[in-house]
């Protein structure tokens, strides 16, 4: 499942931390599980410990989230005097090892990186373009639906064998908003039964799923739902959950062989393996097969027609600038306020246009046109506006991004 999933090769060759981030969850959660959960482990093994969870925050911030859940799993299993005096050691560790990162993003303002509050400036212009108005930003509604997203991201992973996946799918790409709410609540009060109750309830026996999995992968969930809802990243946000989801699927299966008998499960198996076949092959036409602006080939598209268009004026402003930086070989201003402090203000201030002024920018383009127009109208509404002559540019034919000159 693992190795031949298209999710998972996009998102762990994309070049970013995702992988890593997975990586130190998988390796910190079983050392926890073999080493510490146990009970009387000694101070090395909490020193490994403490490393394991520093390196985790590092690799990414939301990590924190995790390390909270297994935090709480220790108090409950080890009783507060064994969690607490193993568990100062090791998050002193922790601390140390992340302190300069946490110090640096202090020094800009926030102990927290400047990506979050980044984020939520763009999801706020996302949702002026989507069923959302501005005010509705934030609102439980908001958040709920938010939530649905990520969740059916979650569900139309290859995650149970048979149950979930044709329904995730169903979810992701047939069901109207609404329809998919209801469905979603409903797929997972099956899951949970199927678990709890059904043929599926002696794979958890073994060892059972650890909770504070769920716990972590809930929270998880919530936090991106409310807090930073870039619905555009939700698949990359939920690898992790994915990760374990994968490890789920693996002991859930054993469980049914265990259960079915093995005519009945050469059934089940072969049903399953079409349906993880299908889903697989659906992925691999999804990720690989086209661009549309959401992956690197097209920015890499975008970088090609800027590289190959004469006589554009330098600095060039794009929101996503490292792909199309690098391949463009011009010039670029990047106006993401996770990478550019000052371009967050001016987003923020909603003075863009004298932003880009004090810059020398006379070219804005992007992957994404819906992005440029929002951020030309919603960004630059307290000062006056220059002169826009836009227009798409073009490869082979096809649109790849939107260009606006902004002459004064």
């Amino acid at each position: 499942l693992w190795c031949l999933s298209p999710y998972v090769l996009q998102h762990t060759m994309n070049g970013m931390e995702t992988g890593l981030a997975a990586c130190l969850l998988v390796w910190t959660a079983l050392y926890y599980l073999t080493q510490i959960r146990p009970g009387g482990a000694g101070p090395r093994a909490w020193i490994t410990f403490g490393v394991l969870g520093g390196l985790g925050y590092l690799a990414r911030v939301d990590n924190a989230i995790f390390l909270a859940a297994l935090g709480l799993d220790g108090l409950l299993r080890l009783g507060p005097r064994e969690a607490l005096r193993g568990g100062a050691l090791a998050a002193g560790l922790a601390l140390l090892i992340s302190s300069p990162w946490i110090l640096w993003c202090w020094g800009l303002g926030s102990p927290l990186p400047e990506s979050g509050p980044a984020i939520r400036q763009l999801s706020q212009l996302y949702a002026t373009l989507s069923a959302y108005s501005e005010s509705a930003f934030g609102s439980v509604g908001f958040c709920f639906d938010n939530l649905v997203i990520l969740s059916r991201h979650v569900l139309s992973q290859p995650l149970a064998p048979l149950p979930a996946l044709p329904i995730g799918y169903a979810l992701q790409e047939v069901m109207p908003g609404t329809v998919a709410t209801w469905l979603t609540i409903a797929v997972y009060a099956l899951m949970v039964g199927l678990v709890r109750f059904g043929p599926w309830r002696g794979a958890l026996r073994p060892g059972r799923f650890p909770w504070f999995l769920w716990l972590w992968a809930g929270l998880l969930l919530l936090a991106y739902a409310a807090a930073v809802p870039g619905q555009w990243f939700y698949d990359r946000y939920t690898f992790g959950i994915t990760t374990f989801g994968l490890v789920l699927a693996g002991v859930v299966f054993h469980g049914v062989y265990e259960t079915l008998g093995r005519r009945r499960f050469a059934v089940y198996a072969t049903v399953s393996l079409l349906a993880i076949a299908g889903a697989f092959t659906h992925q691999a036409v999804t990720v690989f097969g086209t661009t549309g602006g959401k992956n690197v080939v097209g920015y890499y598209d975008l970088a090609r027609v800027l590289r190959e268009t004469p006589d554009l004026p330098e600095p060039i402003a794009v929101i996503q600038s490292g792909v199309v930086g690098y391949f463009a070989q011009k010039r670029f201003i990047a106006l993401d306020g996770k990478v550019n402090s000052e371009a967050a203000l001016a987003l923020r201030e909603r003075k863009l246009f004298t932003y880009l002024e004090s810059q020398g920018v006379q070219f804005v383009v992007d992957s994404y046109p819906w992005l440029v127009e929002l951020l030309l109208r919603e960004c630059s509404q307290n000062e006056a506006r220059p002169t826009l002559r836009q227009g798409p540019l073009q490869l082979a034919g096809e649109p790849v991004g939107l260009g606006v000159f902004v002459q004064r």
